[in-house]
């Protein structure tokens, strides 16, 4: 029997299945241990069709990027030869013929090195058909003539100018929370902490470079990214056990498997197949990362009943915003509203994801008495996590690849990740930090003028100058704020989405500052902007600071943010095709 998370929830209901889980809300890992009971009794708990490597299988997505490659929808074909990949046994002849056909794209959107590449993998597996070798050695020459000959000086002018040094975070580094500056100091404040400027901050200041505790990739972005850095790359490679994950090198592929896809792996094909159905696997994610980073058991099942605002009283800077610290990600305000609402809807996905968890061998402890503690520690942890963790969106930046020299960026859809600094800070929709995707990363920039002492805060659901639609945005914020946001944003309704802009009449200083902007900062081309350029448009953004909502103010914003996207483009190399051309 399979359902989709509503009509589980449903029918469970309408059944009168889940009267014994709201007798024990108040516990989330009883939550989760009921459900699983539940679901298995009534038949209800969802069936995992495992995936396996085979030839056919990776025959067909070949044979489908083939059609789009005919057709010219490039992203179409980059997707399918991925899937192809990903499905192909290792060192397989399907392997080697989805590595082959993928060169062959690379090498019709002169991405020469990428193609080059594809090719040595290839030949370091071995290449016993003699006409494939001979095409693939003709490739590769032509490859080699047509990549000395589109050296390109420009870009390497960027990546050593303001563009390519932007995200170097070259600064003294705060001594207990390393991804921030000394520019941030930790208070306290009723017994918590509270982040907030140890000096004034000036506009386009990078406060913090954190990665993720966890992060995941969104699922329009799984076949073209890597599953551990979130790197948008053509030369993915494919993990060695499950179907889904692809990584953009050897490295990426070891450092995930020692941190969960060693598990992950195993179960991978149950959780991509409900992918968008049950939820996401951070918070299973986030709990094996724990587990891996303990000694025993014990210890993981000790730190689960010490989870949120009592734990947050009693750590130390470090462990609580320290990515590095094990728990880091169990210290976190849980004094929020409306959490009995969400907790079945938490629950499902989470009892769904244990229930195959256990079947993982090797991995639980021994002692029965000592395995179901486990279970609810992970419960535990994963629930709380879900509940009252806001995950932050990440947002990359690629430089498209059928147009490189015109600099055309690209937005990809947003990735997910739990950060133990970011994840920690106060929302604002009008927040005085903008967070910047940079692979699974995130760096925060300063985009007003921060007073000594003043509280740090970013949005969770994107600036308001990006917003989603607002039926979306508003559904975002229940979900991830608990109630929804309360600041001047939302309660005056600045939608400028729609144009709606703050009618605010700029003094002539005022409008001598914004048309000094306009007709000395709007270079022909993005790559063209330079350190001048983001001087005049910090300058500009800190004197209007003030005319937050208006249009001349999003004029400004979007100048700098612009001339951030290029940053982040090339701070992390990323690219991208469209799926139709």
């Amino acid at each position: 029997m399979f359902f989709s998370k509503p009509d589980l929830i449903n029918y469970l209901s309408e059944n009168g299945h889940l009267d014994h889980v709201y007798k024990v809300l108040d516990d989330p890992s009883e939550v989760v241990v009921t459900l699983m009971k539940v679901m298995n009794e009534t038949g209800t708990m969802p069936q995992c069709v495992e995936d396996f490597k085979s030839e056919s299988i990776s025959n067909m997505f070949r044979l489908e990027g083939n059609q789009a490659y005919k057709a010219k929808h490039f992203g179409l074909a980059l997707e399918s030869y991925n899937k192809s990949l990903s499905y192909a046994p290792t060192q397989s002849t399907a392997m080697k013929l989805a590595y082959g056909n993928r060169s062959a794209l690379l090498y019709t959107l002169k991405q020469y090195t990428d193609c080059m590449n594809d090719i040595d993998t290839i030949f370091s597996m071995g290449c016993a058909d003699f006409d494939l070798a001979e095409r693939l050695n003709q490739r590769k020459n032509q490859c080699e003539k047509m990549a000395k000959a589109s050296s390109d000086l420009e870009t390497n002018s960027i990546k050593n100018g303001l563009a390519g040094k932007f995200f170097n975070f070259d600064v003294k580094r705060h001594p207990e929370i390393p991804c921030a500056s000394t520019d941030i100091s930790v208070i306290m404040e009723s017994g918590l902490p509270k982040v907030v400027a140890a000096k004034d901050i000036q506009v386009g200041t990078l406060v913090s470079l954190e990665s993720p505790f966890v992060c995941e990739l969104n699922a329009s972005n799984y076949w073209i990214a890597c599953h551990y850095c979130h790197k948008f790359k053509f030369n993915l490679m494919p993990c060695d056990g499950c179907t889904v994950a692809l990584f953009c090198d050897e490295i990426c592929k070891k450092k995930c498997y020692i941190e969960f896809h060693n598990i992950e792996c195993q179960i991978m094909s149950c959780f991509h197949s409900q992918h968008g159905i049950i939820g996401g696997n951070m918070n299973i994610r986030a709990a094996l990362k724990m587990k891996q980073k303990c000694k025993t058991w014990k210890e993981l099942i000790t730190a689960s009943f010490s989870i949120g605002e009592d734990r947050m009283r009693n750590s130390c800077v470090s462990d609580i915003y320290d990515k590095e610290s094990k728990f880091s990600m169990l210290s976190f305000d849980n004094n929020l509203h409306f959490v009995h609402g969400k907790t079945i809807n938490c629950g499902v996905p989470c009892a769904i994801e244990l229930h195959y968890l256990k079947g993982v061998p090797n991995f639980w402890p021994t002692c029965e008495d000592e395995k179901d503690e486990g279970v609810r520690a992970f419960a535990r942890i994963m629930m709380k996590l879900n509940l009252f963790y806001p995950p932050v969106l990440i947002r990359n930046i690629c430089l498209d690849a059928l147009n490189v020299h015109s600099g055309n960026l690209v937005t990809s859809s947003h990735n997910f990740g739990w950060f133990a600094f970011t994840g920690k800070l106060k929302h604002s929709c009008d927040a005085n930090l903008l967070a910047l995707g940079l692979k699974n990363s995130i760096a925060l920039v300063a985009v007003h003028p921060i007073q000594n002492g003043s509280e740090l805060n970013i949005s969770y659901l994107e600036h308001y100058y990006d917003r989603i639609p607002q039926h979306k945005y508003f559904m975002r914020s229940l979900h991830c704020l608990s109630p929804a946001c309360s600041c001047r944003v939302c309660i005056e309704n600045w939608n400028v989405r729609d144009n709606s802009y703050r009618d605010q009449t700029l003094s002539a200083d005022e409008m001598r500052v914004f048309k000094k902007f306009i007709s000395n900062t709007q270079p022909k081309r993005l790559i063209d902007m330079d350190i001048n350029v983001f001087k005049a448009s910090c300058k500009a953004l800190t004197k209007l600071h003030h005319l937050a909502g208006t249009r001349e103010h999003a004029g400004i914003y979007i100048g700098l943010r612009n001339l951030l996207f290029l940053c982040q483009c090339i701070a992390t190399g990323n690219r991208y095709l469209r799926k139709y051309t």
